[in-house]
Formats: C-alpha cells, structure tokens, sequence
C-alpha cells in the first residue's frame, strides 16, 4: 500500500540525517550539538492533547491503526538509528577529551 511505499522511501533516508526522538530529547539535542553544533535545541515540556476529539467512524478507525503500523516501524528504526549516532557523539567526545 501507499503506506508502505513511503515507509521503504523513508528509511533508507533517515540513516543519512541526524534522528531525534521526542521522548528522548536530551539524547537528541546531545546528538545535535555534535553533528550540528550551530543548531541549538531547547527540551521543554510538550504536551499533545486534543479536547475536541470525538469519536471516530469505523472506518477511519481502520485507517489510522493501518497508517500507525508505518509510524510504529519508523519510530522504532529512529530509535535504532538515534542509539548509533549517540554512540558516535559519546566516543567522539571521549577521544577528544582522552587528547587533551
């Protein structure tokens, strides 16, 4: 399906980026400064809450579980490639300080 399609584009992609996980903000932001050191990340508090929500029709019940299995298996591939790049900023920074 469509889904899929992009989930097999996407990927591939992402072990070419810099990851970040919400969840894990100080991990990403600590990645960032790494590889990005101009960027700079603030981790506050975020909250994703919707009080209008209402009920859903079957159907688009169907979808969001069928979409969500994409954006299960992405989220999980970040994670993975957000542990790697951490391990690179940790050993970069133990070399640079074993140097000094």
């Amino acid at each position: 399906r469509a889904v899929g399609g992009v989930l097999a584009r996407t990927l591939p992609r992402g072990s070419r980026c810099v990851v970040g996980v919400l969840e894990r903000c100080e991990e990403t932001a600590e990645v960032l400064s790494h590889f990005a050191p101009w960027f700079e990340m603030s981790c506050g508090k975020h909250l994703n809450a919707n009080p209008h929500s209402s009920a859903l029709s079957e159907d688009a019940r169907r979808e969001i579980l069928r979409q969500n299995a994409a954006e299960v298996a992405a989220y999980k591939a970040a994670n993975i490639l957000l542990d790697a790049q951490l391990n690179v900023t940790r050993t970069a920074r133990a070399r640079s300080q074993t140097l000094r």
